[in-house]
């Protein structure tokens, strides 16, 4: 008796491949026309909850800054299954992300409120066998996913994860487009400003803008070089945040006794994100330059810091040359 496959089997292998080819060319399709990453990503998770009749798919990905899981897209074809969100929710994802490859959880694997009719397919997305960057979950509340369907995930997980990595290329291009065009403003600014306040003045605004927050700030040492005199403007209240202005001064003087830049994120505070840079000018800390409260739910990551070095490197020549100007003509009278 041989192992010889059967008609049906070959046919059936067929269709597998298939339906493989066509669904990682529509993903190919999806990445090389939906440019914006999360319109993408949205886009790919509507093909995959329909050619494999989820009822609810997620797709969920780690914070870069925090580490966190934060879902990015989501379509649900079963409006009944509010009462899931309870349970599919980040504490899963998360779990999801940790796994080697797809595994299928049932219900009660899951919650014992949960009933053996709920499936979920959970696909770690991996870069390159290590790097975890996110999870995907289907949910089924019916049809059990068979082994074909579960080899077909972990075939489109490769492509997935291009999908991610190819958005987080469109975000870095786009921050340093953000930082070219900032540092070609701040230039300006140094350019056509003639005086020294109307320079701190529009440099605290410029900052606020671009870096989308509340409060922007400046601490400058004055000309004996021990004292701080600090500037700070708000499109708010600056008495509603000054009861907690030492958290200000204590992050400006790690930047300052560090010489490096500093930022803490607190979320539930008055004072809930912050980002302090040293000006420094050959070896010579002048001050600080900062921001504080993201506006947002989130604080300030790893894109405002860096867009905060651009500004800072623009202005520590610009203001410690104005700062000589203003020391001279207080000299001469």
């Amino acid at each position: 008796m041989t192992n010889t496959p059967t008609v049906q089997t070959l046919q059936a292998e067929l269709e597998q491949r298939k339906r493989e080819l066509k669904l990682i060319n529509a993903i190919d399709h999806i990445r090389d026309t939906v440019h914006e990453p999360l319109s993408m990503l949205s886009a790919i998770v509507h093909l995959l909850a329909g050619e494999l009749r989820a009822d609810l798919c997620l797709l969920s990905l780690r914070d870069r800054d925090t580490g966190e899981m934060a879902l990015k897209a989501m379509q649900k074809n079963n409006p009944a299954l509010g009462y899931l969100d309870e349970f599919i929710n980040r504490n899963l994802a998360q779990r999801a992300i940790d796994l080697p490859r797809t595994a299928v959880w049932l219900g009660p694997e899951i919650s014992p409120e949960l009933g053996d009719e709920i499936q979920v397919a959970a696909v770690p997305v991996i870069l390159n066998e290590d790097e975890h960057l996110g999870s995907l979950l289907l949910v089924r509340t019916a049809l059990p996913f068979s082994t074909a369907e579960l080899d077909l995930l972990d075939l489109l997980e490769d492509h997935i994860d291009s999908a991610v990595v190819q958005g987080y290329d469109f975000y870095e291009l786009e921050q340093r487009n953000k930082e070219l065009e900032t540092i070609y403003r701040i230039d300006h600014i140094r350019d056509r400003v003639q005086t020294f306040d109307d320079l701190l003045n529009q440099v605290l605004a410029e900052l606020k803008q671009t870096l989308e927050a509340e409060i922007g700030f400046i601490m400058l040492y004055d000309t004996s070089g021990e004292r701080l005199e600090a500037r700070a403007t708000t499109d708010t209240d600056l008495f509603n945040v000054s009861p907690q202005a030492n958290v200000l001064d204590e992050l400006a003087q790690r930047a300052l006794t560090t010489a490096e830049l500093v930022w803490e994120n607190r979320p539930g505070k008055l004072i809930h994100s912050i980002i302090c840079l040293p000006l420094i000018l050959n070896d010579r800390i002048i001050g600080v330059l900062g921001v504080a409260n993201r506006y947002g739910e989130r604080g300030f990551g790893r894109h405002e810091r860096r867009l905060l070095s651009a500004i800072g490197s623009q202005m520590d020549t610009a203001i410690f040359e104005s700062m000589e100007r203003r020391h001279l003509r207080e000299v001469l009278g």
